[in-house]
Parts: C-alpha cells; sequence; structure tokens
C-alpha cells in the first residue's frame, strides 16, 4: 500500500521553480533593493547639503544684513521654509561670523527671527 500524499502536492510540486531560477529570482530582488536603497540615501543626504551650500552663499553675499527665513526661502525658490530654518539655525550656532536673533528684516520689513553674517571676520 502506498503512503497517502495531500491531492495539492503534485500541483505544489508543478508550480515550484528549478533552485536555480529561484536563487536567480533572489539575486535580482535583492539587487533591485540595493538599487533602490542605494538611490534613496544618496538622494535623502546630498538633498540638505546643497541647500546648507546655497543659503550659505546667498547670506555671504549679504554680509550686514539681517534676513529673514521666509525672504531667504523665497529668494531660493525653497517651498519648505522649515528647512531653510533648520539651515540658518544650524549656521548660526556652529559657523563663527553667522548670527540669529529677533530684528527686522531688511528684505521684506515684518519683525521675525533674522540671521546675520557679520561683516567683520576675526
Amino acid at each position: 500500500m502506498r503512503p497517502l500524499r495531500p491531492q495539492g502536492h503534485n500541483a505544489l510540486m508543478a508550480r515550484m521553480l528549478p533552485r536555480s531560477e529561484m536563487v536567480a529570482q533572489a539575486v535580482g530582488f535583492v539587487h533591485d533593493l540595493y538599487a533602490t536603497v542605494r538611490f534613496f540615501v544618496r538622494y535623502r543626504t546630498m538633498r540638505p547639503l546643497s541647500l546648507a551650500r546655497r543659503v550659505e552663499a546667498w547670506l555671504e553675499n549679504r554680509r550686514g544684513e539681517c534676513v529673514c527665513d521666509n525672504c531667504i526661502a523665497a529668494e531660493l525658490r525653497q517651498p519648505i521654509r522649515k528647512n531653510v530654518q533648520a539651515v540658518t539655525s544650524r549656521l548660526s550656532f556652529c559657523q563663527p561670523g553667522y548670527c540669529k536673533y529677533r530684528a527686522t528684516c531688511s528684505v521684506c520689513g515684518q519683525a521675525s527671527m533674522v540671521t546675520r553674517v557679520s561683516t567683520s571676520m576675526l
């Protein structure tokens, strides 16, 4: 007498791929996943650096002027003001010559937090 097999066993075996094809699919999946992660990491890490450099260069050209984050964002065509605010806060904390305080913006005339680059670097 033969041992009983489940009814779907032959159907399952017919759908299974050979081992080499399964390995090839797995390698392809891992390669695609790696490419996606690499693109995401590059995009997320390079974008803030370029914005920081753009803000820094823009402020360097306006030494001595008090400029608010809204005006910087509008001038650099940055739709999210919070990104500019993070950059100016980091510059005022880390870079000598940059300071952030409450004053009147020299561009729009609004009283708000402004960033200023000193005219004399010691």
